[in-house]
């Protein structure tokens, strides 16, 4: 949970002076004084304690909505109120969030969750959480993967723009129209431009 979210619940006020007020370093977690309003706090393990009175308060942890599932290829993973999603693959009550995104006709594993503070921390770059894809490829006679492929990715791939380069992945040859592709990146339509940037061209995409 943030730090902020917290204090905004101890002092029933609004979320902007929560944050006014940790910036100005009212608070401490775990002994020390945080001043960054976004600081994950563990409900139910680390206390809180305003400075100035020296009253300290455990927030207490909640219980949270996790779902595995398997999105099927025609859905977008954002709520709208038109196009198909994978909302509605859940209960119509559930408030649950996706971690990250797949593209609309990519398949495979998304965890949707309601706590905001897990989807952050599994998301953010210094976490290195590794994904892992298996792409079928258009091949016409040979290997639709450029030789030194593998190599490149192990290397941090430059993108197909000349200018973005990727975090080193790992990149294993199925077959001459396959792969599997493990990265801990999330960048836009990330698995597609690398595979293109070493010859490929994805026909279909599942995240295992």
């Amino acid at each position: 949970m943030r730090l902020d979210a917290a204090v905004a619940e101890w002092r029933s006020c609004r979320l902007k002076l929560a944050q006014r007020a940790v910036r100005a370093g009212e608070f401490a977690v775990d002994g020390r004084p945080r001043l960054e309003p976004k600081f994950q706090l563990v409900p139910g393990v680390e206390p809180v304690v305003e400075l100035a009175s020296g009253r300290s308060r455990v927030v207490p942890p909640r219980v949270h909505e996790f779902w595995l599932c398997h999105k099927p290829a025609g859905l977008i993973c954002q709520r709208h109120p038109r196009a198909p999603s994978v909302y509605g693959l859940l209960p119509g009550e559930s408030a649950a969030g996706a971690v990250g995104r797949l593209d609309l006709d990519t398949t495979g594993v998304l965890l949707l969750t309601t706590d905001g503070g897990l989807a952050s921390l599994l998301l953010h770059p210094t976490s290195n959480v590794w994904k892992v894809y298996t792409a079928t490829l258009l091949a016409e006679g040979g290997s639709a993967l450029d030789a030194d492929a593998a190599e490149r990715f192990r290397a941090g791939l430059v993108m197909d723009d000349g200018a973005t380069r990727c975090a080193p992945a790992t990149l294993e040859v199925l077959g001459p129209a396959s792969c599997r592709v493990r990265v801990h990146e999330g960048r836009f339509h990330q698995v597609k431009r690398m595979l293109a940037a070493v010859g490929g061209t994805v026909s279909r995409l599942h995240r295992e």
